[in-house]
């Protein structure tokens, strides 16, 4: 079977799918920016700190700092069942290739849980990433585990739950919880037409 390329992967198209959300909330915590670099867009071949370190994107402020943010944007089905702080440990655990957790070098992570419409956000958090791995270092936060996929050749995956985060204060900034905005409620409505799934 012929392997699918990266950027037909129905994940990647929901990132890109997403980006335009994630962009202005960059613009709402961070601006006004001067510039807003989006790694994977317009390029022939893959940034380096995109590819090796997975910044996914580079803002400018406007007295010209630079802020390296990596993100991560989920479906609305995993926002219920597995609503933590999820890295790829391993890449392949058969041959202990190490993934995204061990190479965490942007300023801040964007974890975001998309509303059924992919219209907005329902559920977003900002990680402050230094804090974050000296933390882990000198044990004061530790992972609530370490899921291996029963696949072979597929990825495990570390995980954390956010009070732990947020107790230690790690959590640059946070949307508010859901269940009091009514246009959260109101944008986890699918769009009109859209059939949705049995849970």
């Amino acid at each position: 079977m012929p392997r699918i390329p990266f950027e037909e992967l129905e994940e990647t198209k929901f990132h890109k799918e997403m980006e335009p959300m994630a962009d202005q909330l960059y613009h709402d915590i961070w601006g006004p920016l001067q510039k807003l670099d989006r790694l994977s867009h317009g390029r022939k071949a893959p940034h380096p700190l995109d590819k090796d370190w997975a910044i996914d994107a580079i803002l400018q402020t406007m007295g010209g700092l630079a802020i390296t943010i990596q993100d991560k944007f989920r479906q609305y089905k995993y926002y219920k069942r597995y609503n933590q702080f999820t890295l790829e440990y391993e890449n392949n655990p058969a041959t202990h290739e190490l993934g995204e957790f061990f190479h965490l070098v942007a300023n801040y992570y964007f974890y975001g849980f998309a509303t059924i419409n992919k219209q907005s956000f329902i559920s977003w958090k900002v990680i402050d990433l230094n804090p974050f791995k000296e933390c882990y270092r000198i044990k004061k936060i530790k992972e609530d585990g370490i899921a291996y996929n029963k696949k072979k050749g597929r990825a495990s995956f570390i995980y954390f739950n956010w009070a732990q985060l947020r107790d230690k204060g790690l959590l640059f900034r946070e949307s508010k919880p859901p269940e009091s905005s009514k246009e959260a409620k109101q944008a986890e409505l699918p769009r009109q037409g859209q059939r949705v799934g049995r849970r």
